[in-house]
């Protein structure tokens, strides 16, 4: 893949868990630093001192003098200590996690550890954006044939209106959905100022223009699902988005029988029964066929609350109003196993949202013999 948006220079995004935490460091790396300053002042002044004593008086004068100014030169040298080791111990926490971007992709990089590239630029890859209702936290996923990288973000009140593109690109996904707490390779949380995330989308959006209409993904037997621009890949099957298509949100449960010990010293096993609800999206194209499903994380909320404030920007309300409208979803019986693609569930809006925007079918186009899925 060429940089079609020009030439990139290379350059390092600081990333840490907590944003927060990043103005706190700085703000005790300055208290440190004055601390061992003025140690260093108050030790060179007390040596000072007990020279010029020692010469004016001579050696046996002021003994009590002498006493006291070793004291405080003890404990401004404890203090230096302590202050030059907490500034050490703080700078390594200030600047031991970043995302590198150069040229050729994106790598993390932890202390003095730094990753295989996560993103190869001279692969495709693809950028989905997800947020909760109230868009005030939101998760850049990048994806590639394979791996994804996740970078979320917190939405300052004040961040709304200046960034209220960024946040009309993202599809919506549960408050308690477990994407919104995003991780790097380490395990520890990878979020950066909005402003900064913005930057990120648009330095990658730098190489590839199309990759806010792509998505990689994979089902649970590890055939391909890719959205490309114009096309949905669901293993074999090929659906076009720019022809007619016929698709449709479903909701159905199944009956699962998990194995459970009847205790721990217990050797014997039991069954239990329970039932899990999952989400499931049909589409139809000529003879291709097929049922994109998950498991419903949580049940979505429509209450008054989920829906946007009366001083949202309109681009934000917009795309909310249109995930709200994506959910709804009719209870429908279970699909048969060949048709189901089973994906990850925060990407099952991200998907809607495509087939939603393919044209619809005419009567004419539909064959007569059709039937609705059972």
């Amino acid at each position: 893949m060429r940089h079609r948006g020009g030439r990139l220079e290379p350059r390092r995004i600081m990333a840490l868990g907590n944003t927060r935490e990043l103005g706190r460091a700085s703000k005790d790396l300055r208290w440190c630093a004055v601390l061992l300053i003025g140690s260093v002042a108050v030790i060179l002044l007390v040596l000072g001192v007990l020279a010029s004593q020692a010469f004016a008086h001579g050696a046996g004068a002021h003994r009590a003098l002498r006493w006291l100014l070793a004291a405080i030169a003890a404990a401004a040298l404890a203090l230096a200590f302590v202050s030059g080791r907490f500034f050490l111990r703080r700078s390594s926490q200030l600047h031991r996690r970043r995302l590198i971007i150069d040229r050729g992709g994106i790598a993390f990089e932890s202390g003095s550890h730094r990753s295989d590239r996560i993103v190869d630029f001279s692969q495709p890859f693809g950028l989905t954006l997800l947020g909760n209702g109230a868009r005030d936290r939101v998760v850049l996923a990048v994806t590639t044939a394979e791996r994804a990288l996740y970078v979320g973000a917190q939405v300052e009140p004040n961040d709304r209106s200046a960034h209220r593109t960024l946040l009309s690109w993202a599809c919506t996904v549960p408050d308690d959905d477990a994407v919104l707490d995003a991780t790097g390779p380490d395990g520890a949380s990878l979020t950066l100022p909005l402003a900064d995330l913005d930057e990120l989308i648009q330095t990658l959006l730098a190489v590839d223009r199309a990759a806010l209409d792509r998505c990689y993904l994979s089902d649970a037997r590890g055939a391909p699902v890719v959205l490309d621009e114009h096309e949905l890949r669901l293993g074999r099957k090929a659906f076009d988005l720019r022809a007619p298509l016929e698709w449709r949100a479903t909701l159905f449960q199944e009956a699962f029988a998990p194995i459970l010990r009847t205790g721990d010293r217990d050797p014997a096993q039991s069954t239990g029964k329970g039932i899990l609800v999952y989400q499931a999206t049909w589409v139809r194209q000529g003879s291709s066929e097929a049922v994109l499903v998950s498991v419903l994380s949580s049940l979505p909320h429509f209450a008054g609350s989920t829906l946007p404030s009366a001083g949202e920007p309109p681009e934000i309300a917009s795309a909310v109003m249109r995930d709200l409208r994506l959910m709804q979803a009719s209870a429908d019986a279970p699909p048969p196993d060949e048709l189901r693609v089973a994906i990850e569930h925060m990407f099952m809006p991200r998907l809607r949202a495509a087939l939603d925007r393919a044209p619809r079918p005419s009567h004419k186009d539909i064959p007569s013999e059709a039937t609705s899925l059972k």
